[in-house]
């Protein structure tokens, strides 16, 4: 999926790979597969296509997250937040996190 206009850091692709194994895998190992499950990580899978190949031809979609470091950007998608940041014409996503994990500066203070 990557193109010229897109990066992904190492850790931005362990993350999806978390990310995928937590919607696809059953939650309980003695369950049968579910092909819901699955059926789930790949529509998280297009919807997060879709988002990547925007994001290089609109940046400015995600909100800015200066408060985390300055240049980073934020979007959710569904329980998730992919945060990146834009360098000359690329966008390079950094992490993509549960949204409940999403930092919050004030109370690191």
């Amino acid at each position: 999926m990557a193109s010229k206009n897109i990066l992904f850091t190492f850790q931005s692709c362990a993350d999806l790979n978390d990310i995928w194994e937590s919607i696809a895998m059953p939650r309980a190992l003695w369950r049968a597969y579910e092909s819901t499950n699955l059926t789930a990580a790949e529509k998280f899978a297009e919807r997060f296509e879709r988002i990547c190949e925007l994001l290089p031809k609109h940046p400015e979609v995600g909100v800015n997250r200066d408060d985390l470091n300055p240049g980073i950007c934020s979007v959710p998608i569904q329980r998730y937040v992919i945060f990146y940041r834009t360098r000359g014409g690329t966008v390079e996503v950094l992490r993509v996190l549960r949204a409940a994990l999403d930092a919050d500066p004030a109370a690191s203070g």
